[in-house]
Parts: C-alpha cells; sequence; structure tokens
C-alpha cells in the first residue's frame, strides 16, 4: 500500500489576504455611505381649491391611465366630455385613452334629475368605487339600470365615479381650445 504524504496547509499569508479583503470592504461601504446623496420622494397631487370643494383635481390624461389606483378616494375630473348615456342615471365618459370610463350620479343628484347630455363637457367630482356584482344588484333594484344589456355594459368597468357634482363646464370646444360654453350650478347639469 502506498503512503500518501500529507502537507501541513499554509498558514503564511492567508489569514492576511482575508483581513485586507474584509478591511477592503469596509472602507468601499464607508465611502457609498459618505458620498450617497439622500433619495427625495415627492407624491403629486392635484390641486385642492375652495372652488374644487377640497377635492384634488386629478389631470385627465393621469387618471385614464390607470383610474382604478383612485379607488377610494374622491377626485375632481375637469372638462370630460359625456360620450353616451346608460340608464337614467350612469353615463360613459369619453377617456384619452379612448377607453370610457362610467360615471353614476349619486342619490342626491339623481333626486334632483341631474342629466348629462352626450357631447357635452362636464366638470364632475365623486368617490371613484370599484364595480361589483353587489354594485349592480343595487343599481337594478334602484332603477339607475333598467335591463339586462345595460348590466352587461356596466360589467366591462373595473370602477365607477360615484358623482357628488356634475357641473357643465365652461370649455366647450375640447380641453386645449377656447370654446365657450356656459357654466352653471353645482349639480344641475341639466334638467
Amino acid at each position: 500500500m502506498e503512503q500518501v504524504e500529507r502537507r501541513k496547509p499554509r498558514r503564511g499569508l492567508a489569514w492576511l489576504w482575508m483581513i485586507l479583503s474584509l478591511v477592503m470592504i469596509a472602507a468601499f461601504m464607508a465611502w457609498l455611505g459618505l458620498e450617497s446623496k439622500p433619495t427625495e420622494i415627492t407624491v403629486q397631487t392635484g390641486e385642492q381649491t375652495e372652488e374644487t370643494g377640497g377635492v384634488p383635481v386629478v389631470p385627465l390624461d393621469t387618471f385614464a391611465l390607470n383610474p382604478d389606483q383612485y379607488v377610494g378616494q374622491d377626485v375632481r375630473l375637469q372638462n370630460v366630455q359625456a360620450q353616451s348615456a346608460m340608464g337614467k342615471q350612469a353615463y360613459w365618459l369619453d377617456m384619452p385613452t379612448q377607453v370610457p370610463f362610467l360615471l353614476k350620479v349619486d342619490s342626491t343628484l339623481a333626486a334632483d334629475g341631474v342629466t348629462m347630455e352626450s357631447g357635452t363637457r362636464y366638470n364632475v367630482s365623486g368617490r371613484v368605487v370599484t364595480m361589483s356584482d353587489s354594485v349592480l344588484d343595487a343599481w337594478q333594484q334602484s332603477g339607475a339600470i333598467q335591463n339586462e344589456g345595460e348590466r352587461m355594459q356596466a360589467e366591462f368597468a373595473t370602477a365607477f365615479l360615484e358623482a357628488s357634482t356634475v357641473t357643465r363646464s365652461a370649455n366647450q370646444g375640447g380641453a386645449a381650445s377656447g370654446g365657450s360654453g356656459s357654466g352653471s350650478g353645482q349639480g344641475q347639469a341639466q334638467q
């Protein structure tokens, strides 16, 4: 049988390299800590004025990209065009993304007989709410939607705006033009 000669591990400079690498890592981390700058996070919120009742004005382009991010929040959309009516209290709004968004007037506006005309621009504010089967059932029971066709349309919405104020926009020519229009009081878009 052959004898294998065992070599003793060399302990010469290995410990020195280990300590040197730990010192280099510590020096690098310290340098990063000294050179880094604090990150500033800014949250962009819409304007809140007395005119809007303290409800933030959300730019229509921003809202249209992801309306679901506003669920549970009160928002104000300005100069939004009513595309078509759905039942007596619900309306599809024209969005810059070409995907219509559903608006339902709340019970107070509905009791006042507020309606919206297709093709007319409005300033609307209210709470963004998640669409669900229970919401649709409640709408059918209250008469907001009257048949299965309207219910099927509403099912396409993932969220809707329950409008507490609807006013005719002064700018009826479009978002960028200076068209003329008549303003009206809060909640009196069309009676």
